[in-house]
Order: C-alpha cells, then structure tokens, then sequence
C-alpha cells in the first residue's frame, strides 16, 4: 500500500475486547479508528502498514517511516494509562527501552521505535539466563523523577484496587485477608525506601524484547511512580506462572536471591514485592468479573494459587 492511506480490516476479536473494556466510549473510538489510522499515516508518512499479531487494548501495527526506518504505530482509546505511557517514554528517552519517536495527544498516537528482530524472553531455554537477563534490564531501568510529574504512584494503585475490593465486595473474606496484609507490607517496605524512581510497572517476559545490536530493551510502560526494587516483582510473579509446582520455591529463591544482588536489597524485600504485585493483580483480575459463577471461580482460583506459598 502507499503511504497516508489505510485498507487494514479491524480483527472482530479486537472489537469486542475495546467494548469489553471501555463500554461506550469504546465503541464510540472504534467507530473513528479507520479516521485515526489514516491521520497518523497522513501526519507520519507511513508506508507498508500492517496490524501486530495478539492485539490487546490499543491498535498497533508494524509499518516504514522515511525519517525512522521500521517503527510501530500505537493507537489507543483515550484513557489515564494511554497519557501514563507517553510520559513514561518521554522521560525514559531510550536507553534500555524503546524509544518514543513522535506522539500525538489527540490522535491518542504514539510512534515507537520497533526492536528488531524483537523475540522476548520467553524464546529463551534456560531459565537462569532470563532471570539473569532480566535483572540486569529491570534494576537499570528505574530513573529519578521530579516531585512535580503527574504519573501516579504505586501506593495510588493499591489505594484505588484495595478500596475498590473492599467496597464491591466481590472476592470474599478470605481473599480481603490478603489484600490486608499486601497493604500492611506494603505500608513497611515503602516506609523504609526514602527514593521514588520511574518505573516501568509491567516488565514481564514479553515485554523485554531483543534487538538487533544484542541489547534487551522493554516495551509498553504503564508510568508509575515507586521503590526501585518494586519493578523485579512483576517478572517474578511471571517466571512463577511458568514453573511446575515442584520448582516453584527453588525457582523462587534463586529470583530473590539475583535481584536482591541487582537491587542490594535484602531476598525479604524482593519477596514482599512480588507478594504485593500479585494481590494487586489479582485484584485487578477480579474487576474484570461480573457473574456470581466467574467470581467463584476466580476466587477459588486465587485463593488456592500456588503463588501464595511465599507469604511472609
């Protein structure tokens, strides 16, 4: 195709998932996003666009710039993560995570820089190289940030997750014993960390990607304001997911053990991350319901996962 003109068919799979997710102001971007798409070729001079596989929540395809080379075009359904995402690029310029090239707040647009040949984590056999890998991109990544940015925090995030919980009462007495002791350990690994970095809040396999000059860079930041060492617990519940039963706790003691290093931290703390980054996730998982039989299901789910035997 030439440049500044769209003939790209939405997946329904991908509809249906904006709807899911944004309601009405989802449907009502779907309906503007072939309007949206031809305005960013337009505005970027892209050529040769083409959709990524497994769509998620914004509209992302592969296409050629002739200021940039290979680049990605991300589109999204205006919302407080979208805007999170363009500040977080913005003040991360490149480095160990891709670079942002242009965004355009009213197109809710962003053109990246595409990581090429771009395999993550998860091609890797050996799951002490990733872990290794992963140290090494997740304890370098954090960076100071100003007092006056207008990211949100990590505590903001458990605030609104924990009341939301409590207030819906929607996952029972015994997951709201977790939630409690996430925010009390949370309360005390925080109080004891007087530096806020930037930090990515989602890096998990497939989000640590391989590029061409033998360098692992990240992807997609969510833009969250934190402790340092709480960036390790979002791969850590990952890598968890991944393990047979049987080799969780040593898959588990050899994670804490190489970001307590990458961190100087103490195994404790990296541990009480990943349990505070799990309740919070869970939590997250759990809005997404809204059938009596999905809740027990979920709540069953969670309650009885295996990720839970590192509790302190």
């Amino acid at each position: 195709m030439t440049s500044g003109k769209s003939d790209i068919l939405i997946p329904d799979y991908f509809k249906a998932q904006i709807r899911r997710c944004f309601g009405t102001k989802g449907a009502n971007w779907l309906s503007q996003l072939d309007e949206l798409l031809n305005r960013c070729l337009i505005k970027w001079n892209l050529a040769n666009c083409h959709l990524a596989t497994n769509l998620s929540v914004n509209l992302v395809c592969f296409a050629d710039s002739p200021d940039y080379g290979s680049v990605v075009l991300k589109i999204g359904v205006p919302h407080p993560e979208l805007y999170t995402e363009m500040t977080a690029l913005s003040l991360y310029n490149g480095g160990n995570i891709c670079l942002c090239y242009d965004s355009d707040i009213d197109l809710g647009a962003m053109l990246l820089e595409r990581v090429i040949p771009g395999h993550n984590l998860t091609v890797l056999q050996h799951e002490q190289e990733s872990i290794k890998i992963a140290a090494d991109v997740i304890s370098t990544l954090p960076i100071p940030v100003n007092d006056d940015n207008i990211l949100p925090s990590f505590s903001d995030w458990l605030e609104k997750a924990f009341s939301r919980v409590r207030k819906e009462n929607k996952v029972g007495r015994e997951w709201l014993f977790f939630v409690d002791q996430a925010e009390r350990l949370f309360q005390e690994i925080d109080a004891l960390e007087r530096q806020k970095v930037l930090l990515h809040g989602d890096l998990h396999h497939e989000n640590i990607l391989y590029d061409k000059n033998g360098q692992w860079k990240a992807i997609d930041p969510k833009g969250v304001i934190g402790i340092p060492c709480m960036e390790a617990a979002r791969f850590i519940q990952n890598q968890l997911e991944k393990v047979n039963l049987k080799d969780k706790s040593s898959c588990l003691e050899e994670m804490v053990t190489v970001f307590g290093t990458a961190f100087d931290r103490p195994k404790r703390t990296i541990a009480l991350c990943a349990f505070i980054d799990c309740v919070l996730s869970r939590c997250w998982t759990f809005e997404e319901y809204l059938e009596p039989e999905e809740l027990s299901e979920a709540r069953t789910e969670a309650i009885n996962s295996s990720e839970f035997y590192f509790i302190p």
